[in-house]
This record gives structure tokens, C-alpha cells and sequence, in this order.
């Protein structure tokens, strides 16, 4: 029994890597960086707003991971899920949103960088409870 519920976990963690992993692969490095870049124009515009972009989300990142990391230590399982559901829904609707304001007609930077931090925060506090 207890080997059954181990392998389905580890078979659990790994579907939800498999699954997380296009947002870092494809909109982090592949898609939205050199898209946002095409869209500003100047290079070291771009290349700067997305880093300041990226960065900020960055610094809430690493400042709410400790106090998250210690919330999923000590919570059961059950718990653990209902945060992964939470941050999940932050993660989805953070990617979602950019489909809606990365039309080159109505681009807006502020709104594209805001979007993305919140899918990239949402992905990395529920990868903490996973």
C-alpha cells in the first residue's frame, strides 16, 4: 500500500513538472522575450523592461518562497493540494491573460510584463507544494 501511494506521488510530481515546464522553456526564453522585444523596438528597451519584469517577480518570488516552503512542511497533504490549486489558477490565468493583451494592435507592456510575473510567481509557489 505504502509503496502504491509513493509511486503514484512521484508519478504525480512528474506530470505536474512535465506540465510546468513549457512556461519556462517556451514564454520565458523562446516566445515572450524576443516577442516583447519585437514589439518595443529598441533592443536595450526591451531587453531592460523584460528583465526589471522578470526581476521583480523574481524578488516576490524569493521573498515569499521561505515563508511558503515552511507552510507546506508543516501542512498535510490535503492542504498542500489546495494551495496547488490556488497558485495553479494564478499560473493559468497568468498565461491566459497574455493571449489577450499580446496583440500587436493593442500591445501593452505594462500589462504583458504584470501578466507574466503573475503565471511565473503562480507557477513557481505551487511548484513549493508539489
Amino acid at each position: 500500500m505504502t509503496d502504491t501511494i509513493a509511486a503514484r506521488r512521484i508519478w504525480g510530481w512528474y506530470f505536474f513538472d512535465w506540465a510546468s515546464q513549457p512556461y519556462n522553456t517556451l514564454l520565458l526564453t523562446f516566445v515572450f522575450a524576443p516577442y516583447v522585444k519585437e514589439l518595443v523596438g529598441e533592443g536595450s528597451a526591451a531587453q531592460s523592461a523584460w528583465g526589471y519584469g522578470v526581476g521583480t517577480a523574481g524578488v516576490i518570488i524569493a521573498l515569499l518562497a521561505p515563508l511558503l516552503g515552511t507552510i507546506a512542511d508543516r501542512t498535510g497533504p490535503r492542504t498542500r493540494l489546495d494551495f496547488i490549486w490556488v497558485f495553479s489558477a494564478l499560473y493559468i490565468a497568468g498565461a491566459w491573460g497574455l493571449w489577450w493583451v499580446a496583440d500587436p494592435s493593442s500591445f501593452s507592456l505594462w500589462a504583458t510584463l504584470i501578466l507574466f510575473g503573475i503565471g511565473l510567481i503562480g507557477m513557481e509557489f505551487a511548484t513549493i507544494f508539489t
